[in-house]
């Protein structure tokens, strides 16, 4: 009943889009242009405002392709907003960032029950500038498996003078190894200073059924914390460096930073820098970072003890005339596997009719030239890579983005080219070639590329039609 008076009562918004794929591949046995088993694809989009500030939004898919013909629900939410707050449930949706500035204890992928798309539902509630406070409450059940997350977090500012918050997070998978649980309970302090500059400081504890127990493991073993001050000027030069703590046994699977399927930086205590300078009267960027710390993995291994990484970074970015731009960055990792240096230049230019990408890199600089002395690399390499976009006329666009590899007797390649027509209302058509996938990380920084010294162009051809109404 509640339904049918939204959609009789207030005003209903039905829109949606449809796309086709066809596509033929070389490698396919047999090869065949599949236009009779197209990839078919459609979604229906129903949004309303039954109250003031009320938003009722449903999303409904369609795909039809080989292996038949499905319907199913895409996402939805249900929302109400007030000039102070909001309040949603939801069902599918991206609806898990929370702020962590300097720890990163929160990914939307981590949390979002992610499963070719996401597959949670719950109810989010946030506020601001009610009495200085602020706060993020949320709590998601996930539909693939038996679980749930509940995030909380409230802090109050102080003026421009002080702000503070405390954050606790809970990811529950019900069953397993005691405790069934993942439990994070963190506070956040950020004073300004003086003018730009302000120290902050972020502090976090864990619970995981991972971490081990017994006298020899401290509070500060499942804790970590970082502290920073930002952007101190002086005769130009911004400067800006942090210290961290992150205990060896801090697990935070709600995260990527501390997730041990993902970047694993528990176990590491070191500091950073960074230093820009903007010269003056010139549009040039000089960048300067480093980090060194000790880490107490050689990961998944935890060591008895800790060996120590460098990292230097520095960069320069200067901008020309008639839109051309270049880039120079160097890279050095030092660390118990090696000493890793690599090299990269860009240039690039656009006006109203193309715009044009080159980047070179030498990674791996001085590895394994002579001969295999280092099992972690596949040695020295150089890549090549470009980047075009032209329109051709007000309706047809091309775009081609290729790169070259080279190393240790190895060549290697890949190129991915597309036209795109835009001449009937509400619709597109491409027509591709190759595969995107290799180069979709910034051209030759794409580790599909730089790293893999089989890959090779795919001759696939694809026709992708989309149609919005």
């Amino acid at each position: 009943m509640l339904w049918a008076l939204i959609f009789f009562v207030y005003p209903v918004k039905f829109n949606g889009y449809f796309e086709s794929e066809f596509y033929t591949e070389k490698e396919q046995n047999p090869v065949y242009w599949n236009l009779y088993t197209p990839k078919n694809y459609i979604e229906f989009k129903v949004s309303a405002h039954p109250i003031g500030g009320g938003e009722l939004y449903i999303s409904f898919n369609g795909l039809s392709n080989s292996n038949g013909t499905q319907f199913f629900f895409n996402q939805g939410h249900l929302q109400l907003n007030r000039k102070h707050s909001s309040l949603a449930i939801f069902a599918r949706e991206d609806r898990y960032w929370v702020q962590s500035p300097l720890l990163f204890l929160v990914n939307q992928d981590r949390l979002k029950d992610d499963n070719f798309g996401p597959k949670g539902e719950g109810v989010r509630f946030d506020f601001w500038d009610t009495y200085g406070f602020f706060g993020t409450g949320l709590a998601s059940k996930y539909k693939s498996w038996d679980g749930e997350a509940y995030i909380g977090r409230i802090g109050r500012n102080f003026g421009k003078f002080l702000t503070l918050s405390y954050m606790y997070m809970k990811k529950d998978w019900r069953g397993g190894k005691e405790p069934s649980f993942n439990k994070i309970n963190s506070g956040y302090l950020r004073l300004h200073i003086y003018r730009t500059l302000y120290l902050s400081g972020e502090f976090a504890n864990a619970v995981h059924p991972n971490q081990p127990e017994g006298d020899s493991v401290t509070f500060m073993d499942k804790s970590a914390i970082q502290i920073e001050l930002r952007r101190v000027y002086f005769k130009g030069f911004n400067i800006s460096g942090s210290y961290f703590n992150y205990g060896k046994y801090f697990i935070d699977e709600m995260s990527n930073k501390f997730n041990p399927g993902f970047d694993h930086e528990f176990g590491r205590e070191g500091i950073y820098g960074e230093i820009l300078y903007l010269v003056p009267y010139k549009a040039i960027n000089i960048l300067y970072k480093t980090s060194r710390y000790r880490s107490w993995y050689d990961y998944p291994v935890l060591l008895s003890s800790p060996y120590a990484v460098s990292w230097n970074y520095g960069e320069i970015y200067a901008e020309f005339k008639k839109g051309v731009s270049a880039k120079i960055f160097a890279e050095r990792t030092l660390n118990k596997k090696g000493d890793w240096r690599h090299i990269f230049f860009q240039i690039q230019g656009e006006n109203t009719r193309m715009k044009v990408k080159l980047q070179y890199k030498i990674k791996d600089i001085g590895i394994n030239i002579q001969k295999k002395d280092n099992d972690y690399s596949i040695g020295q390499r150089s890549i090549l890579g470009t980047e075009m976009w032209i329109n051709l006329t007000g309706w047809l666009q091309f775009y081609m983005r290729g790169a070259l590899g080279n190393g240790q007797g190895l060549n290697w390649n890949t190129l991915f080219a597309q036209i795109a027509i835009r001449k009937f209302q509400n619709s597109e058509i491409f027509i591709e070639y190759g595969d995107p996938g290799a180069t979709d990380g910034d051209l030759v920084n794409d580790p599909d590329i730089s790293d893999f010294p089989y890959q090779k162009i795919r001759d696939r051809f694809k026709i992708l039609l989309k149609y919005w109404f």
